[in-house]
């Protein structure tokens, strides 16, 4: 196994910087390979099993880049929802009390 490809599978981080530098280098490993899932397992079926898992690794690692982002957003738009309804309950809580200490 090629070196670049062992540290790839060993010191994986999904939340590095480095990580985006790993999955290009596995994908231009796999194109100078230029093999096919189909092809790998009639060579060895434990090294298409690896090919298999790491194409999904690599999935999984484009998925995230996209996903990341939107979850990042998902606590600030909550907590600007809660504050916006806590003001006007708060708002509509003092008009309530001021039209009961005018009757």
């Amino acid at each position: 196994m090629e070196r670049r490809a062992q540290l790839f599978l060993t010191a994986f981080h999904r939340d590095s910087r480095a990580a985006g530098l790993q999955v290009q280098t596995v994908k231009s490993l796999f194109k100078e390979m230029d093999i096919s899932l189909d092809e790998m397992r009639e060579k060895s079926k434990a090294g298409a099993g690896l090919m298999k898992f790491v194409q999904a690794l690599i999935g999984y690692c484009d998925v995230f880049k996209e996903v990341k982002p939107k979850r990042e957003k998902v606590p600030t738009c909550i907590f600007c929802t809660v504050n916006f309804v806590k003001y006007n309950f708060n708002k509509k809580n003092f008009i309530v009390r001021a039209l009961y200490d005018y009757m």
